[in-house]
């Protein structure tokens, strides 16, 4: 009854993009993870390569991310002009951040796309010693993890 009273409201707003609807939900997901300011966008992908591009990902750039996501992930790599490069995933279907370590390491890479997957958020604590350790530009794929905590705290914090 919720969801059908929300789509009349946008409905009658005409504002099938953007709009009051689109601010209250920005709102109320910065609240839930506790950040100041959330964008929504029409897409994951969207989300991922606009990040990309933000932070100035330099053409051909490797990016170390999973095979195990929506195509969205890999592809928002590849239209940002960066190269995507695999790494296997632990058992809960997240990058293995052990093995990451171990390729970031070997090959220098600087730029992560970590997938927060299957409603599982990796851990917090982890990602932020791997940032640092290797200087890392890192843009979390939460997509698929909004509400999930990892280390205790919401996933796309520590990116």
């Amino acid at each position: 009854m919720e969801t059908h009273a929300a789509v009349e409201r946008v409905g009658a707003s005409g504002w099938y993009i953007l709009g009051r609807e689109v601010e209250t939900f920005e709102r109320a997901l910065a609240g839930r993870i506790g950040v100041g300011n959330v964008i929504g966008c029409a897409s994951g992908l969207d989300a991922i390569e606009l990040a990309l591009r933000a932070l100035e990902l330099p053409p051909g750039t490797r990016v170390l991310t999973t095979p195990l996501s929506a195509f969205a992930s890999a592809l928002a790599i590849v239209r940002a002009g960066g190269v995507p490069v695999f790494v296997d995933v632990d058992d809960t279907g997240c990058l293995d951040l052990d093995a990451a370590s171990a390729v970031l390491a070997a090959d220098g890479i600087r730029w992560m796309v970590p997938v927060h997957l299957y409603g599982n958020a990796m851990d917090a604590r982890r990602l932020t010693e791997l940032k640092s350790k290797h200087d890392l530009f890192l843009v979390e794929d939460c997509a698929q993890a909004i509400g999930a905590q990892g280390d205790g705290r919401p996933p796309g914090l520590v990116g």
